[in-house]
């Protein structure tokens, strides 16, 4: 594992706690009732403090189906600007199918 680039851009190095921790959950029904089982956790999504991949290394692809979808153009745009300005991933590309 390698460290992750978001440890040193000064935008998510001042914030404590950014990052998430490998052992956070999230259950599935948040009202229980005090004798209950435990129940289903998923497995918390954010940044992890290491990740698998070395940035420079990382090809990222977006894959766009069609149809109407309001907003996509946003998502696409913050994918691209986060990969390439936060983790520092040089090739991103489109493909549309």
């Amino acid at each position: 594992t390698f460290p992750n680039p978001l440890q040193d851009h000064p935008a998510y190095s001042t914030v404590k706690q950014y990052f998430v921790n490998a052992d956070d959950t999230v259950p599935e029904k948040v009202v229980v009732q005090k004798n209950s089982p435990r129940g289903v956790h998923f497995r918390r999504a954010g940044p992890r403090q290491r990740v698998y991949f070395e940035s420079e290394e990382v090809k990222a692809c977006i894959v766009t189906c069609g149809g109407l979808c309001p907003g996509l153009n946003t998502v696409i745009r913050e994918l691209v600007c986060g990969l390439s300005h936060m983790y520092n991933v040089n090739d991103v590309f489109g493909i549309q199918v």
